[in-house]
């Protein structure tokens, strides 16, 4: 028995020495995870590494998980070895539509910070598996991208699309979206999937490759001959002088400073109405009616008998001529009775200013009580154009701004005028602000309750604008296909502005020198729709 132990006594210290000396087969051994120690503590913090076109892209997160809510977020960006500095990197996040909850979407801007780092704050707004898309492009135009999965609750673990597509817009070549192959298609019958090569079953064509990143961005691939077909054109954006041309409906209208009412402030009866009609044409001075008053009366003759060189009357007859006066005498009137000596029953009321009688409340022989407006002149010299002015159009308009009047009375005709007061409130019916607009009318064509047509041209200066047939509408989304070159369109969301004549002005989203596509651009969105299956953009 003792010999048969021997054996295995003498085993036991080789084996020992075995298990200590190889740490994994110690691990497994005690049923420890791979890694032990060492790995754990790297769990938090790992930065994946990838290829993005021509850069190496390292990622990774300052806290050990991602979690909903904000996640800061580190890229390290290298060429050759060498650090990529001064590019403009972006990262977004999208998950998709699940039963009755909408797409999600979160886009970040990473800051550069050291040689070939950049540094930014991502928003995970719920928790799950997002995609987490990451873009580039390097100051001398090259651009490139990255894809990999963020799941909150874990650390950043690179998908099998992880390695990008990278082009050079301005060079005009560009390669194809590098990472797995998600199934072959036709480039002429792109509703074709195949998993395997080969030809397509309705043309005959040679089946092409469309990769998951391609699945994922929605771009597509045309051959010359189907952008022939298909007529596809393109243009690049441009950053330009533009302005502004708005066209606003508005009516003529009196100049209300140029409005006079003539009242009378005391009691009494018209003799003679030579403004016997709306719309008669009066000047300054010129008599509008004759009126019979027992205070005028007394009035004219208190300053008759207070003539002479006797001093103390000589204020009652200076208040009595301020009180003919302040009545509506003129001065002339005055010293005229003061010549006569005879004081008149029925006295000339003179017009006060130039202008159109465009009401009227006497007739001949009526009685008048103290307060009546008799008559309004309307100056029409001078006239205003209110037009209405929309919500989105208002902005660059203010006061000041030159605008040019027509009138469908006037074919061929036009009128220079001025902004000269703007409503601060909006109409909550029609959704627009009142314009009112000076307009010098010296022959009076121009005639209150004309319809007008106001044109504004607003100076906007230097914008980023590319053609309006570029940009699809989508909802509150609107995007363009950028040209990479060789072929290749990727769709790109965009921020847009104001439209002008020279297309739609870009916020953000494309740079000067960016090829879009012009037309042909629905059949690109339909089969980029069709490929990447997304329910919405």
């Amino acid at each position: 028995m003792m010999r048969r132990r021997l054996p295995l006594l003498l085993a036991l210290p080789l084996i020992l020495i075995v298990l200590i000396g190889h740490g994994p087969i110690l691990r497994w051994f005690l049923l420890a995870p791979p890694g032990g120690e060492a790995r754990s503590q790297d769990r938090g913090h790992a930065a994946p590494a990838m290829v993005a076109g021509p850069f190496i892209l390292a990622l990774a997160t300052a806290a050990d998980e991602l979690q909903p809510g904000d996640n800061r977020l580190l890229a390290t960006i290298s060429e050759q070895g060498r650090p990529l500095a001064d590019a403009v990197v972006t990262a977004q996040a999208s998950m998709p539509a699940m039963g009755a909850m909408p797409e999600m979407r979160s886009s970040a801007s990473l800051a550069p910070g050291a040689p070939g780092t950049y540094d930014g704050t991502l928003n995970l707004a719920m928790p799950g598996t997002w995609t987490l898309h990451i873009e580039i492009r390097s100051a001398d135009g090259r651009s490139a991208d990255a894809t990999l999965e963020a799941a909150t609750g874990a650390a950043l673990v690179v998908s099998a699309s992880a390695e990008g597509a990278a082009g050079t817009a301005e060079a005009g070549h560009g390669g194809k979206a590098g990472g797995a192959i998600a199934y072959y298609t036709c480039s002429m019958h792109p509703s074709v999937h195949a998993d395997a090569p080969g030809s397509c079953p309705i043309c005959g064509m040679t089946l092409t490759p469309v990769t998951s990143q391609e699945v994922h961005r929605g771009t597509i691939v045309a051959d010359a001959q189907r952008q022939q077909l298909i007529g596809v054109m393109t243009a690049p954006a441009r950053r330009l002088q533009t302005a502004l041309d708005i066209r606003a409906a508005g009516v003529v209208a009196y100049a209300e400073p140029r409005l006079h009412d003539l009242t009378l402030r005391f009691p009494g009866w018209i003799g003679e109405l030579f403004a016997n009609a709306m719309g008669i044409e009066v000047t300054a001075g010129q008599p509008l009616f004759t009126l019979y008053s027992p205070d005028l009366l007394t009035a004219e003759n208190e300053l008759l008998q207070g003539r002479g060189h006797d001093p103390d009357a000589a204020p009652l007859q200076n208040a009595t001529r301020a009180r003919l006066e302040l009545w509506g005498m003129t001065p002339a009137q005055i010293s005229q009775l003061e010549r006569r000596g005879t004081a008149q029953s029925y006295v000339p009321i003179l017009s006060p200013v130039s202008g159109v009688v465009i009401a009227k409340a006497v007739v001949a022989g009526g009685a008048v009580a103290a307060g009546t407006t008799v008559l309004r002149i309307a100056d029409l010299s001078e006239v205003w154009i209110e037009a209405s002015l929309y919500e989105y159009e208002q902005a660059p308009v203010i006061v000041g701004t030159p605008v040019t009047i027509t009138v469908d009375a006037y074919p061929g005709e036009s009128w220079s005028g001025t902004v000269g007061f703007i409503d601060p409130t909006v109409d909550d019916q029609t959704r627009s602000t009142r314009a009112r607009i000076s307009v010098a009318n010296a022959d009076h064509r121009l005639k209150p309750g004309m319809f007008a047509t106001a044109q504004v041209h607003v100076s906007l200066g230097e914008r980023l604008v590319v053609p309006e047939d570029a940009v699809i509408h989508a909802g509150a989304t609107a995007l363009v296909f950028i040209d990479l070159g060789g072929g290749t369109f990727k769709p790109q969301h965009v921020a847009t502005g104001m439209s002008t004549a020279d297309g739609i002005e870009i916020l953000s989203g494309v740079q000067a020198g960016d090829l879009v596509v012009t037309r042909a651009t629905f059949l690109l969105a339909a089969e980029s729709r069709l490929k990447s299956a997304a329910a919405s953009w």
